[in-house]
């Protein structure tokens, strides 16, 4: 599933790869929500919660809301930056840094003895930034997310 990128890949790879990251953007989503009440895997409902409050003048809750797309953003950021640092070498292994750096968040939040929701949200979204520009830099762009979340993973 790793071993082809871009233009190498088919069909198959690219449902593989896109069945992995809906299992775990959906059990990372599901913790989120439950755990932390909390989106964690996409931006888009919160730049709508970051609208609402600015509307309605509650600007902590829309600077939480900018501070949950700023750790996505982070995530993809820090994905492409490490993918480009060490894909020098051998191409297949250039993911291994960045699906570490996303395994050791998970790890992280689901071992904390910690309640900081607001962090613990973040180091997910963190995460998710992660395998979502990993994902859409694997396939060429073939497997992806929608709305503004491709779009801060392009950015990233």
């Amino acid at each position: 599933m790793f071993r082809h990128r871009d233009r190498g890949r088919n069909f198959v790879h690219n449902v593989q790869l896109a069945a992995l990251l809906s299992v775990v953007s959906g059990v990372v989503n599901i913790v989120g929500v439950l755990s932390f009440k909390t989106l964690t895997t996409n931006v888009t409902g919160h730049f709508a919660f970051f609208s609402e409050e600015i509307f309605q003048n509650n600007y902590g809750l829309a600077f939480l809301s900018i501070l949950y797309v700023i750790s996505f953003f982070f995530g993809a950021f820090m994905a492409n930056t490490t993918l480009e640092m060490t894909s020098r070498g051998v191409a297949h292994f250039s993911y291994t840094l960045p699906l570490s750096i996303e395994i050791f968040l998970l790890v992280l939040v689901a071992f904390s003895i910690f309640d900081y929701s607001v962090w613990l949200s973040c180091i997910l979204l963190v995460a998710m930034g992660v395998q979502n520009a990993l994902v859409t830099k694997i396939s060429g762009a073939v497997v992806r997310t929608t709305h503004l979340t491709g779009l801060f993973t392009d950015l990233g």
